[in-house]
């Protein structure tokens, strides 16, 4: 599990982890940049999973992290200031690094996704915090799907069901993709 931030849309800042100031660790519990000693198996019976959340805090301004029912840490208000009021827009995803070699590894599973969540990596009940910080699910007309190397990872998103509210797959081989 690792997080990566930036305060300038991707231009000049960021971070990995906790590799540079900012985020503020709450807990004694190792979260950040943590191996997870199990994993699902392709097409197995179990599915490993965890729940991360980023809010705003009503009264502090601050961007904390919650895994499950932990807080994790936060994010100071000082570092996002254009995001005082909240945010506007929400990413959510897998990324892969190209080797100097040209070679991207594989995303995920590795495989490219199908609508079995026992064979796909996914993003279940997706929801979002209004301003009136009341849990609601993203609204299909407002979602927008990337995927920049199509022949090397896939993105599919299946809207709103009742079973697995607003979901997600993504993943696929990596190798040559190019750049």
């Amino acid at each position: 599990f690792f997080l990566v931030y930036q305060a300038d849309g991707y231009k000049n800042s960021g971070c990995y982890n906790i590799q540079c100031p900012g985020f503020v660790i709450v807990t004694q519990i190792p979260w950040i940049g943590k191996v997870f000693s199990r994993t699902s198996i392709y097409g197995g019976n179990e599915t490993i999973s965890f729940t991360p959340q980023v809010f705003q805090d009503g009264l502090s301004g601050n961007w904390g992290l919650k895994i499950f029912n932990d807080v994790v840490g936060y994010w100071p208000k000082e570092l996002f200031t254009h995001l005082n009021n909240g945010a506007s827009l929400l990413r959510f995803g897998g990324n892969t690094f190209m080797s100097p070699d040209g070679i991207s590894p594989p995303m995920r599973n590795g495989h490219f996704l199908v609508i079995d969540f026992q064979k796909s990596s996914h993003y279940l009940h997706v929801k979002v915090k209004n301003s009136n910080y009341q849990l609601v699910d993203i609204e299909d007309s407002k979602t927008r799907r990337y995927s920049d190397s199509y022949q090397c990872y896939r993105l599919s998103y299946w809207g709103y069901v009742k079973s697995n509210g607003v979901s997600f797959s993504f993943g696929g081989p990596g190798v040559d993709c190019g750049t």
